[in-house]
């Protein structure tokens, strides 16, 4: 069995607003699965996003936008060594 936490646990256990969380997901950036009337994020998907993104700036809108971008770069020239 694993744990989830509903929008508001996972946005609280990042420390960020949780009217970022649906940001993150349309980008691709955290997962999460549609239950109801709501979303839940699984803890072990919670643990890769922070490893994948620490250090990274996700406080706002536009910051989010910039790292995502930058991300995909960066994966991009990891694909291509």
């Amino acid at each position: 069995m694993f744990v989830t936490l509903t929008t508001q646990e996972a946005s609280k256990a990042l420390g960020i607003d949780r009217h970022l969380m649906p940001i993150l997901r349309k980008k691709g950036m955290l997962l999460g699965i549609k239950t109801g009337k709501g979303w839940r994020y699984s803890e072990k998907e919670l643990e890769e996003f922070w490893e994948e993104y620490k250090g990274e700036d996700i406080s706002n809108v536009e910051q989010i936008e910039l790292t995502s971008t930058l991300h995909r770069k960066k994966q991009l020239i990891k694909g291509q060594e």
